[in-house]
């Protein structure tokens, strides 16, 4: 019984030889279907189910530069077999590799909604971060501000005193002069 095993991320330089290099040391390969939409990905139809499982050892190895993400592929809509033994419509792999594309770009669509979102909500921490910044770089420059201006009505107050203390000092002399 054949099996399909789901080949995610690889590389734009990646074509049917190099995936054939890699799974041919597992079985007998029925087919390889090869799609590029946002990412590249490709479908590998092993003609033995263990052979499929087999070649999950696969899984993370990289290739041409990127690693590789290897699972038995399992089609939505079920695993149906005409009375022949093969697939509804006979061997319609084409078919069946568009089902699944379909179902691989809604994940990917899904995820990258949900990327969106994270980065969304990430970006608003980072805003309020900023501005927490500011405004406590704000407050440290008001504090600065205050206490210089705490300083220098210090230093007028004392100023005054002294003056005053002067003023009082002269009258002092002035009448104790008066007196004698």
């Amino acid at each position: 019984m054949s099996s399909k095993i789901f080949v995610a991320n690889l590389s734009r330089d990646v074509d049917e030889v190099d995936l054939k290099d890699v799974f041919k040391r597992y079985g007998r390969i029925e087919d390889i279907n090869i799609k590029e939409k946002n990412s590249k990905f490709a479908f590998v139809l092993f003609e033995d189910k263990e052979d499929a499982k087999d070649a999950l050892r696969e899984d993370g190895r990289n290739l041409n530069g990127k690693r590789i993400r290897v699972e038995i592929s399992e089609s939505r809509s079920g695993d149906r077999r005409d009375s022949r033994g093969g697939r509804d419509g006979g061997d319609d792999m084409e078919a069946v590799v568009e089902e699944e594309t379909i179902a691989v770009e809604e994940i990917w669509t899904e995820r990258d909604a949900l990327i969106v979102e994270i980065l969304d909500i990430l970006l608003e921490i980072v805003k309020d971060l900023v501005l927490t910044v500011e405004t406590v770089e704000e407050a440290e420059e008001a504090e600065a501000d205050l206490s210089a201006v705490e300083m220098a009505v210090e230093t007028e107050i004392e100023d005054k005193m002294m003056e005053n203390a002067i003023i009082v000092e002269k009258k002092d002399t002035k009448n104790l002069n008066a007196l004698n």
